[in-house]
Order: structure tokens, then C-alpha cells, then sequence
């Protein structure tokens, strides 16, 4: 079994990092909300619909993203009349929160078409979302993509033969620092699941609270933050206050009505 610094050849067949963290985080990810799922004496089949659906709207929202933040620097005509120009932006990049808009999308509408009411499901995806997420960080460390600052300090980043991270300097690990946030996130959603509420809303208030702010924070670690940059902001910043904003203000409505 032959390594490489960006994946591994099993059998001559050669296995990325990235992929592999991704797949994990999946499986990771729908086995913990099979288990609430089953705890709960949910309909496993409506909940695996409506993965799917989400799933599915999280790849297209999360490279449509990409592909808009990435304008300023895409040949647009090369785009659509080079196979391999266009190939390369289709093969890599996406973008996270172009996924969970994406995703949400996907399932609303999924949940309409089959009748299935999302709101029980939406508490014990949560948790299992954190996990995937994490899992998939790992992997963009590991692949050198979403790389951080440079940073000369403890456990900095050295990639050697990366596709997308600067090579041979030190990056400050900040898909790392994601991640262990991530897994932060799923273990506190699954205490407050366990030992305090189940509520749809609470548990996703939590989630997109939490994830905003780290992610608002960190981008300022991160070294390829020049895409889509809206103002003084990346787009994933902006998004992020547009989110707290919407939390807050849903917050206070709920507070007036009390």
C-alpha cells in the first residue's frame, strides 16, 4: 500500500484523503441520527428520504456557491468551452454554507412532495451534521484545501505536495481547529438532546448559533478568504450575521409573545 501525501493506492487504485474523511463523516454522521431516529421510534425509511433530498441540495447549493464567489477570477468563456478548464472548477471547491442553504432547500421541498413532517426530524439530524462536518475538515486538512493563514507557532501546517494550500510554508491549522470545534458542537447538541430539550427549534438554534460564530471568527485564519470577499468580509462572514441577525430577531419575537 503505496502513500501519498494527499490520499493512499489500495490495490493501484488511489484513495484521497479527502474523500475518504468525507464518507466517514457521512456514515458517521447518519449512524448517530439512525440511532436517535430509533431511539425515538421515528420512521427510519422518511428520515433516510430526507437526507437524501438534503443531501443532494448540499452538493449542488455548495458548489453553486463556489462557483459565485469564485467569479471575479473564472474565464468565463474558457468555462464553457474548455472540458478541462471547467473540469477543474467542477472536480474541487465548495462551500459550506452553500450547502446548508442548499440542503435546507432540498429537503423543504422534499418534505412537501412526500408529506413528511421535517420538523420531527430536524433535532436528531443536528448532532449528526456537526459530526460530518467535522470529519469533512479533517479531510480539507489532509488535502491542503480551505488552509489557514501563515502562522510560524505551535502545531502550524507544512504541506509538501499540496493541490491548493501554498507549499513548503507554515499555515496555521485552521481546518483543524474547525473540526474540534465541530465535534464540540455535536457532543453539546447531544447533551442538551439527552438532558434537556428535544425541540427542533432550540436544537437548530444552537447549531447555526454556534457554527456562525466560530466560522465568523475563524475565517480571519484563513489563507484562501480572498474568494467572494463582500466589502471588508468574506462571504461566509457575511452570511454568518445574516444568520445571528435572523436568530436574534426570531429570539425576540419569540420574547414579545411571552
Amino acid at each position: 500500500m503505496k502513500n501519498v501525501e494527499y490520499g493512499f493506492y489500495l490495490f493501484d487504485i488511489l484513495i484521497p484523503y479527502y474523500g475518504l474523511m468525507i464518507l466517514i463523516g457521512l456514515i458517521v454522521g447518519i449512524s448517530v441520527g439512525l440511532l436517535l431516529c430509533k431511539r425515538e421510534k421515528k420512521d427510519i425509511n422518511d428520515f433516510i428520504l430526507l437526507i437524501s433530498f438534503a443531501g443532494l441540495g448540499a452538493l449542488i447549493g455548495a458548489k453553486l456557491l463556489y462557483l459565485i464567489v469564485s467569479l471575479p477570477e473564472i474565464d468565463i468563456n474558457r468555462f464553457f468551452t474548455d472540458y478541462k478548464y471547467f473540469h477543474a472548477y467542477m472536480q474541487g471547491g465548495f462551500v459550506f454554507y452553500g450547502g446548508v442553504i442548499g440542503g435546507m432547500i432540498s429537503c423543504y421541498i422534499g418534505s412537501k412532495a412526500t408529506k413528511i413532517d421535517i420538523k420531527e426530524y430536524l433535532s436528531i439530524s443536528m448532532p449528526g451534521i456537526a459530526f460530518a462536518h467535522g470529519f469533512g475538515r479533517l479531510g480539507c486538512n489532509l488535502a491542503g484545501c480551505c488552509y489557514g493563514i501563515y502562522y510560524d507557532g505551535p502545531f502550524s501546517r507544512i504541506y509538501e505536495h499540496s493541490l491548493f494550500a501554498p507549499n513548503h510554508v507554515h499555515l496555521f491549522p485552521v481546518q483543524v481547529v474547525e473540526a474540534i470545534f465541530e465535534f464540540m458542537i455535536a457532543f453539546i447538541l447531544l447533551y442538551v438532546y439527552f438532558k434537556i430539550t428535544t425541540r427542533y427549534d432550540v436544537m437548530t438554534m444552537i447549531y447555526l448559533t454556534s457554527y456562525s460564530l466560530i466560522r465568523f471568527i475563524l475565517e480571519f485564519f484563513r489563507g484562501d478568504a480572498v474568494r467572494g470577499f463582500v466589502g471588508i468580509l468574506s462571504t461566509s462572514q457575511v452570511i454568518s450575521l445574516l444568520i445571528l441577525i435572523v436568530i436574534i430577531i426570531c429570539c425576540l419575537k419569540k420574547t414579545h409573545v411571552k
